[in-house]
């Protein structure tokens, strides 16, 4: 296995997205104050014309005609990453709810530790719908369970 050398670490930043264009523009110009290397996974979104919303911006599009899964759109993502020769991914929600300034706070871990998987983890407040705040608790929970 050839592992990336600590000062070659590349990551892509993907977006996976469905049905999001009221947030994703500020999403990506956000992104890309951060890191350059962008990648949006358009999952079949009927809401807008992804194409259009990030017109002009410096990043990739990849488009699903019918939704597949945020999974599919992960695993896409990735092929594309390796395809273009970047050694990681980092995942970024298209609603929002992640912060693009925290994504430097991945890279000293990226690069302590290459073969690392590093998991974000939100702080939710009660202001979150309860089928998030659940969703969430529960996908914590058998990450935990997985991983110790």
């Amino acid at each position: 296995m050839n592992l990336p050398e600590k000062e070659h670490i590349r990551p892509l930043i993907v977006i996976p997205v469905y049905n999001h264009g009221g947030t994703l523009r500020d999403v990506v110009v956000r992104v890309l104050d951060v890191c350059a290397d962008v990648l949006v996974v358009d999952d079949g979104s009927t809401d807008v014309n992804t194409r259009e919303v990030i017109g002009g911006l410096p990043a990739r599009l990849i488009r699903y005609e019918e939704n597949r899964g945020k999974g599919e759109a992960i695993l896409r993502a990735a092929s594309e990453a390796k395809r273009l020769g970047m050694t990681h991914i980092i995942t970024i929600d298209a609603d929002g709810q992640h912060d693009p300034a925290d994504l430097d706070r991945f890279m000293p871990v990226i690069r302590e530790d290459p073969l690392a998987i590093v998991v974000g983890k939100r702080f939710f407040d009660r202001t979150v719908p309860f089928s998030s705040r659940f969703g969430r608790g529960f996908s914590n929970f058998w990450l935990k369970v997985q991983t110790g």
